[in-house]
């Protein structure tokens, strides 16, 4: 029994989106998005990777310091150790030995900047460890805290993995790849309406022909 023109096109638009689908799981899955030249392994990819400011912080009996490096800033958070609230008014200098000897800014209540742009080269930023001392005077207290700012590793952060792409990406390409799929099906069925059409006026003009003839005779 001969298949209709429906269930031959339903049939053939089943396929399409068969292999669109396969496609796509292809593109989105591990081993499609693996590197191909690699010769080390990765982790599994992190969602959503959370990258921690380099930082040092110090205590004493009156004080507790944390200093976080963003960007040319260092940012000083300075609290009462034994109630730990902020320090409002004091003065704050970081020596880090060979590199800067700066007084800090306060910004906003128990939070002092140093802008650090000015040093050129010798701000930190390579990787490594910064010894730095602050001297802190704060109303009628004086304290000296010595601590480490430690640059890390990047650890491949900025490596550019594929599997990182962004959900919209995927579902652009999984769209992408079905409506080429959906419009290859269309011109097929134009292209077989139009074989079945001139068929059809073909055999019409046979029956006519035929009609004609035999009424002649």
């Amino acid at each position: 029994m001969q298949m209709n023109q429906a269930q031959i096109s339903h049939s053939f638009l089943g396929i399409l989106l068969a292999a669109a689908l396969a496609l796509v799981l292809a593109m989105l899955s591990p081993s499609a998005r693996a590197h191909g030249n690699d010769d080390h392994e990765h982790a599994a990819p992190v969602a959503n990777q959370i990258t921690v400011a380099p930082r040092a912080s110090a205590q004493s009996e009156d004080f507790e310091l944390v200093a976080v490096l963003q960007g040319a800033r260092l940012v000083i958070y300075l609290d009462q150790f034994a109630s730990n609230e902020a320090v409002n008014g004091a003065q704050i200098e970081v020596e880090s030995k060979g590199l800067f000897k700066l007084l800090a800014k306060e910004s906003e209540p128990g939070v002092y900047v140093i802008d650090l742009s000015s040093l050129g080269a010798k701000m930190p930023a390579a990787v490594g460890k910064y010894p730095l001392t602050f001297t802190i005077d704060a109303a009628d207290t004086s304290d000296v805290l010595a601590s480490t700012l430690e640059i890390a590793a990047d650890d491949e952060s900025l490596h550019d993995h594929a599997a990182s792409a962004p959900t919209w990406q995927r579902w652009l390409a999984l769209a992408s790849v079905i409506s080429a799929a959906v419009l290859v099906l269309l011109l097929w069925m134009r292209r077989r309406a139009g074989r079945t059409s001139l068929n059809f006026n073909s055999a019409n003009s046979a029956r006519l022909t035929n009609s004609t003839t035999g009424g002649v005779q």
